[in-house]
């Protein structure tokens, strides 16, 4: 599904370019698949030819990618359990401009019928009227008023979808899943396609508007509508690459990032953060992504294999991506992976906070220790070196960490030992980072900020959240809060 204008004939040779694929763009103009005038009978008549055809295919992932495919997509996705959806959504005063400049040209104006298109000037009928939805609209609506009343449409219903099939339709950004290899992968992963991966990147949006994309001047390209205008646009004739045009794009949403060891209260800040107005922060983001295991896509050291500086920019845009399409005023995440990425995040969103949590040195040695003894977990070195230290095993987490070398008299390193190491190296490389943005990083004590009103009042005007909700958490982390309660100085009410 898109609205059209979005890169869609990109997607659909990015996804027929992968093994076992087949999947076409436009087929037959909207023959068959006009939008509306269609019985119940009529539309489930029109689907079950549509997967038989699809099933023809010799391919194993099969499909095709269309603006009108949104009519028939529930009832799709209702017959066929197999089904999935792929929305690709692009920004919407680009949509908009693409719209009105091709439309403009065409004198194309589909929105109305063929007798309110009469008693408009300059407009005449096309072969694509049938395809697009009918609306009420006055005779002076011009194009780019009718196609984002469209464009809003299109995507309420796109996201009233998600609600009905929430794991079997997904949204994607178009500049994003266009140009970040990581969008491609979470694709590809999300419609089963086999490995190897085939990855091509397509810049931004349709083939026809490149030159307008990738020239972006702030002469051609008006700020957003009630967006925070003081970020500044590139000068004219500057090229942008696709993981660099989130820097430049004006965006009221406040961003709240968390940072902390682990086994410090950082569930417990989203969780208080997550209660305000207005508000939604998560933990983890990466870990909840369906299929998606871990910090997949936001690495820490990969058994001894860190990002560069271009993969680590690259995965941090598509992260502010993500939590930019968030429906709150304050949106962010946190997780102790996104150290390595602070840097990054600073440079490409003027509005990003950083949010610094540290737990008293000893307690949270002794959680890791207890935590991981657990689970034989000792995430700090790579897995030649660990397959030498007798009782620990590999875990899906083991990249979320930095490794360290220890040294011949160390070995094997005891958890104390490891988890020692990695809180001082954490805020060594916090410290730093405060030094270089003092005024978007901010470091609370876990215990006082979890449990003392009056600093979380602080806390929350540092982020700039009206009508705040004090609220004492108690707990650092659920299996830590007998320990915390049992220092019952470090908690005020």
């Amino acid at each position: 599904l898109s609205a059209g204008r979005s890169g869609g004939t990109s997607l659909s040779r990015l996804l027929s370019a992968q093994r076992l694929t087949s999947v076409g763009h436009e087929e037959l103009n909207c023959r068959g698949l006009e939008w509306g005038g269609s019985t119940e009978e009529q539309r489930y008549q029109r689907v079950r030819e549509r997967l038989t055809q699809y099933r023809s295919r010799r391919a194993r992932v099969v499909g095709g990618l269309a603006s009108w495919n949104l009519p028939d997509a529930s009832t799709m996705l209702t017959l066929d359990p197999d089904v999935k959806v792929v929305a690709l959504k692009r920004r919407k005063v680009d949509t908009v401009d693409s719209f009105v400049r091709v439309l403009s040209k065409s004198k194309h104006f589909p929105w109305v019928t063929k007798e309110e298109r009469t008693l408009m000037k300059d407009s005449v009928d096309s072969e694509y009227d049938k395809c697009f939805p009918k609306y009420k609209l006055e005779s002076t609506s011009t194009l780019a008023e009718a196609a984002s009343h469209y464009y809003d449409d299109y995507y309420s219903r796109v996201e009233n979808l998600e609600r009905q099939f929430p794991a079997r339709v997904r949204t994607f950004d178009a500049y994003d899943v266009l140009n970040n290899r990581e969008s491609m992968a979470e694709l590809f992963f999300f419609l089963n396609i086999p490995k190897p991966w085939n990855f091509k990147i397509f810049m931004k949006g349709n083939p026809t508007n490149l030159p307008a994309t990738r020239l972006i001047s702030s002469e051609k390209r008006p700020p957003l509508a009630g967006a925070n205008n003081t970020a500044s646009f590139p000068k004219s004739g500057a090229v942008l690459h696709g993981n660099d045009f989130e820097a430049f794009v004006p965006n009221k949403k406040r961003i709240v990032l968390g940072i902390g060891t682990g086994r410090c209260g950082t569930l417990s800040l989203a969780t208080l953060l997550g209660h305000q107005p207005d508000t939604q922060v998560t933990h983890e983001l990466e870990r909840m992504v369906p299929r998606i295991p871990t910090c997949e896509g936001i690495e820490w050291n990969d058994n001894g294999v860190i990002p560069t500086g271009e993969e680590q920019r690259a995965k941090a845009s598509r992260i502010l991506t993500r939590l930019k399409a968030r429906k709150a005023s304050l949106v962010g995440d946190i997780a102790l992976w996104n150290l390595p990425y602070v840097e990054q995040f600073i440079a490409l969103d003027p509005n990003v906070r950083i949010v610094v949590l540290k737990r008293e040195r000893e307690d949270t040695i002794r959680s890791f220790v207890r935590w991981f003894g657990r689970v034989a977990h000792f995430p700090w070195v790579t897995t030649l070196q660990r397959s030498t230290m007798p009782g620990f095993k590999d875990n899906r987490y083991d990249k979320c960490y930095p490794k360290y070398d220890f040294s011949q008299a160390e070995w094997p390193p005891t958890l104390e030992m490891g988890a020692a190491r990695y809180y001082d190296d954490y805020y060594s490389q916090v410290n730093s980072l405060m030094a270089a943005y003092p005024t978007l990083i901010r470091m609370y004590d876990s215990y006082e900020i979890l449990n003392v009103k009056t600093l979380q009042r602080e806390l929350f005007q540092f982020l700039d959240i009206r009508d705040p909700r004090p609220k004492v958490v108690i707990g650092i982390h659920p299996t830590d809060i007998i320990a915390a309660k049992a220092n019952s100085d470090r908690v005020q009410g």
